[in-house]
């Protein structure tokens, strides 16, 4: 498993990049790198942003068979979330910005990964300090 938890685009008038930091406890496996040349494909076809976030976010839901899975990005300055991708319950779904909650802070503000393997209600108490809403 990978998780892609920094990522940021500079468009420069002869080309765009863009860059990741990944933390990985594991070697890249292939289905990663698929990831990363799916968003180079866009890259080349000269995609917006946008098309760049659906065609990775479609990737990894396909990839993983997932559930859930969402691409958001952080306005710090306004302390909000916005989601550009975002896939549940068979369907994508647009969803307003939204304020960056306790969780997200701490990974914001620790630069590391959240691993909850146990008791996961009385880790949301620690670090929200609020039981779980259902």
């Amino acid at each position: 498993m990978f998780s892609v938890y920094n990522a940021r685009m500079e468009d420069n008038k002869e080309k765009k990049r863009i860059y990741f930091d990944i933390a990985s406890a594991a070697p890249v496996h292939p289905e990663v790198c698929d990831v990363i040349n799916s968003i180079q494909e866009g890259l080349v076809a000269e995609m917006d942003m946008q098309g760049i976030y659906d065609l990775v976010g479609d990737k990894i839901q396909h990839l993983f068979d997932a559930q859930v899975a969402a691409i958001a990005t952080f306005n710090h300055e306004k302390k909000q979330e916005h989601f550009k991708y975002l896939f549940e319950n068979g369907e994508k779904i647009e969803s307003p910005p939204r304020a960056i909650d306790k969780i997200r802070e701490r990974l914001i503000t620790t630069k590391k990964l959240l691993d909850i393997k146990e008791n996961s209600k009385q880790a949301y108490i620690d670090i929200t300090g609020d039981p779980p809403t259902p």
